[in-house]
């Protein structure tokens, strides 16, 4: 399988919430982020519509983030669903929210692996 990925992933398990007019709103835990965009468990009676436009609102630590974009790709595994969204190409405060982030907490994953950006 050819691998898509643009960023590197870290594991970040964070609550969010999310909010779209194609596919209404929903809780989830963040399984990885990127500075492309998250995968999402969820619940299984979450009804996700794929390319669905929508706003995430990230629960950090020190900030909740809201950062718009759309969800990718969706599949059930076991009794949860996981959902890829991908941050839109507009939000660049909300990716340097993101970077700062990754670099205070994932600093030394994300120097060691800098060059496969």
């Amino acid at each position: 399988m050819e691998e898509k990925r643009k960023f590197i992933r870290f594991k970040a398990p964070f609550c969010v919430q999310y909010n779209s007019q194609d596919s209404g709103d929903f809780s989830g835990v963040i399984k990885d982020i990127s500075m492309g965009g998250v995968r999402l468990s969820l619940d299984t009676s979450s009804s996700v519509s794929l390319d669905a436009e929508g706003m995430l609102s990230i629960l950090l630590p020190e900030d909740d983030l809201k950062i718009t974009g759309k969800v990718v790709w969706a599949s059930e595994v076991g009794e949860m669903k996981e959902v890829g969204f991908c941050f839109a190409a507009n939000t660049d405060s909300g990716k340097e929210q993101i970077h700062q982030y990754i670099l205070k907490h994932f600093n030394e994953k994300f120097t060691r692996n800098w060059w496969q950006m």
